[in-house]
Protein backbone atom coordinates (compact mmCIF):
# COMPACT_ATOMS: atom_id res chain seq x y z
CA UNK A 1 0.00 0.00 0.00
CA UNK A 2 1.45 3.38 -1.16
CA UNK A 3 -1.18 5.68 0.79
CA UNK A 4 -3.54 5.04 3.95
CA UNK A 5 -5.69 7.27 2.28
CA UNK A 6 -6.30 5.74 -1.25
CA UNK A 7 -9.73 4.23 -0.99
CA UNK A 8 -13.03 5.08 -1.14
CA UNK A 9 -13.90 3.69 2.35
CA UNK A 10 -10.61 5.87 3.83
CA UNK A 11 -11.20 9.17 2.09
CA UNK A 12 -14.80 8.70 2.79
CA UNK A 13 -13.93 8.31 6.90
CA UNK A 14 -11.15 11.28 6.24
CA UNK A 15 -13.71 13.89 4.98
CA UNK A 16 -16.42 12.89 7.62
CA UNK A 17 -13.61 12.93 10.60
CA UNK A 18 -13.02 16.69 9.14
CA UNK A 19 -17.11 17.77 8.46
CA UNK A 20 -16.09 18.37 5.30
CA UNK A 21 -17.40 17.07 1.51
CA UNK A 22 -16.35 17.57 -1.98
CA UNK A 23 -16.57 21.05 -3.16
CA UNK A 24 -18.08 20.62 -6.83
CA UNK A 25 -17.50 24.34 -7.63
CA UNK A 26 -13.68 23.80 -6.55
CA UNK A 27 -13.92 21.05 -9.20
CA UNK A 28 -12.70 18.81 -6.52
CA UNK A 29 -11.89 15.50 -6.91
CA UNK A 30 -10.08 12.72 -4.56
CA UNK A 31 -7.55 9.94 -5.18
CA UNK A 32 -9.07 7.14 -4.10
CA UNK A 33 -7.14 4.22 -5.79
CA UNK A 34 -3.77 3.12 -4.76
CA UNK A 35 -2.93 1.66 -7.90
CA UNK A 36 -2.73 4.66 -9.39
CA UNK A 37 -0.55 6.37 -6.65
CA UNK A 38 1.58 3.59 -7.60
CA UNK A 39 1.65 4.75 -10.82
CA UNK A 40 2.58 8.13 -10.42
CA UNK A 41 5.45 7.33 -8.09
CA UNK A 42 6.79 4.64 -10.73
CA UNK A 43 6.44 7.45 -13.85
CA UNK A 44 8.31 10.24 -11.50
CA UNK A 45 10.82 7.50 -10.25
CA UNK A 46 10.30 9.70 -7.22
CA UNK A 47 13.27 9.30 -5.00
CA UNK A 48 14.73 10.18 -1.03
CA UNK A 49 15.55 13.70 -1.35
CA UNK A 50 13.56 14.37 -5.00
CA UNK A 51 12.13 18.00 -4.34
CA UNK A 52 8.09 17.81 -4.96
CA UNK A 53 5.29 20.18 -6.05
CA UNK A 54 2.11 19.14 -5.59
CA UNK A 55 -1.10 21.27 -6.21
CA UNK A 56 -4.30 20.29 -5.12
CA UNK A 57 -3.35 18.07 -2.32
CA UNK A 58 -6.45 17.42 -0.81
CA UNK A 59 -6.84 15.40 2.35
CA UNK A 60 -3.06 13.64 1.66
CA UNK A 61 -3.10 10.72 -0.44
CA UNK A 62 -0.67 11.44 -2.70
CA UNK A 63 1.59 13.64 -0.27
CA UNK A 64 1.25 10.81 2.02
CA UNK A 65 2.74 8.14 -0.23
CA UNK A 66 5.71 10.70 -1.58
CA UNK A 67 6.43 12.07 2.01
CA UNK A 68 7.14 7.47 2.79
CA UNK A 69 9.58 7.88 -0.21
CA UNK A 70 11.24 10.43 1.65
CA UNK A 71 10.93 13.18 -1.17
CA UNK A 72 10.50 16.86 -0.04
CA UNK A 73 7.20 18.03 -0.89
CA UNK A 74 5.74 21.72 -1.31
CA UNK A 75 1.94 21.05 -1.15
CA UNK A 76 0.02 24.35 -2.19
CA UNK A 77 -3.64 24.16 -1.43
CA UNK A 78 -6.43 26.32 -2.50
CA UNK A 79 -9.51 24.86 0.06
CA UNK A 80 -8.88 26.38 3.10
CA UNK A 81 -10.51 23.71 5.18
CA UNK A 82 -7.87 20.96 3.62
CA UNK A 83 -4.52 23.54 4.74
CA UNK A 84 -4.55 22.39 8.61
CA UNK A 85 -5.73 18.79 8.35
CA UNK A 86 -2.88 18.15 6.01
CA UNK A 87 -0.78 20.02 8.31
CA UNK A 88 -1.65 17.28 10.92
CA UNK A 89 -1.30 14.45 9.13
CA UNK A 90 2.29 15.52 7.25
CA UNK A 91 5.97 15.71 8.72
CA UNK A 92 6.97 19.83 8.74
CA UNK A 93 10.78 18.36 7.81
CA UNK A 94 9.21 17.27 4.30
CA UNK A 95 6.40 18.86 3.88
CA UNK A 96 5.25 21.99 3.64
CA UNK A 97 1.93 23.11 3.15
CA UNK A 98 0.95 26.34 1.37
CA UNK A 99 -2.54 28.10 1.23
CA UNK A 100 -3.12 29.39 -2.18
CA UNK A 101 -4.20 29.68 -5.43
CA UNK A 102 -1.49 27.67 -7.23
CA UNK A 103 -2.69 29.09 -10.97
CA UNK A 104 -1.76 32.61 -9.71
CA UNK A 105 1.63 31.74 -9.04
CA UNK A 106 2.85 31.09 -12.32
CA UNK A 107 6.38 30.88 -12.89
CA UNK A 108 7.05 31.19 -9.18
CA UNK A 109 6.06 27.73 -9.47
CA UNK A 110 7.29 25.44 -11.70
CA UNK A 111 10.34 26.40 -13.86
CA UNK A 112 10.04 27.85 -17.85
CA UNK A 113 10.72 24.70 -19.46
CA UNK A 114 7.14 23.21 -17.86
CA UNK A 115 4.53 22.95 -20.43
CA UNK A 116 1.57 23.97 -20.62
CA UNK A 117 -1.58 22.48 -18.79
CA UNK A 118 -3.59 20.41 -21.79
CA UNK A 119 -6.77 21.47 -22.81
CA UNK A 120 -9.50 19.81 -20.09
CA UNK A 121 -6.65 18.94 -17.23
CA UNK A 122 -7.54 20.51 -14.27
CA UNK A 123 -4.76 21.30 -12.52
CA UNK A 124 -1.19 19.81 -11.90
CA UNK A 125 -1.47 16.76 -9.83
CA UNK A 126 2.50 16.97 -9.09
CA UNK A 127 5.59 18.18 -10.44
CA UNK A 128 8.89 16.62 -9.80
CA UNK A 129 12.56 18.00 -9.45
CA UNK A 130 14.74 15.14 -8.69
CA UNK A 131 18.55 14.61 -7.68
CA UNK A 132 19.20 14.37 -11.65
CA UNK A 133 17.41 17.51 -12.30
CA UNK A 134 15.06 16.17 -14.34
CA UNK A 135 11.36 17.85 -13.98
CA UNK A 136 8.34 15.05 -14.11
CA UNK A 137 5.14 16.76 -14.45
CA UNK A 138 1.66 15.12 -14.10
CA UNK A 139 -1.68 17.07 -15.48
CA UNK A 140 -4.63 15.15 -14.75
CA UNK A 141 -9.00 14.77 -15.01
CA UNK A 142 -10.48 12.35 -13.71
CA UNK A 143 -10.75 10.17 -16.53
CA UNK A 144 -7.20 11.04 -18.67
CA UNK A 145 -3.58 12.12 -17.46
CA UNK A 146 -0.58 13.50 -19.37
CA UNK A 147 2.68 12.85 -18.26
CA UNK A 148 5.97 14.74 -19.18
CA UNK A 149 9.18 14.38 -18.30
CA UNK A 150 11.43 17.34 -19.02
CA UNK A 151 10.55 17.81 -22.57
CA UNK A 152 9.27 14.83 -23.58
CA UNK A 153 5.30 13.58 -23.82
CA UNK A 154 3.56 10.95 -23.37
CA UNK A 155 -0.45 10.47 -23.49
CA UNK A 156 -1.61 8.08 -21.16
Amino acid sequence: MHSPLASPKATIARLKELGLYTKKHLGQHFLIDDNVIGRILALADVQAGDTVIEVGPGIGTLTLALQAVGAHITAIEYDAALVEPLRDITDPAQVTVIEGDAARMGGQLLPSIAPPRPRGASAVGAAVRDNCHRLHIFYGTINKSWYFHGDLQTEN
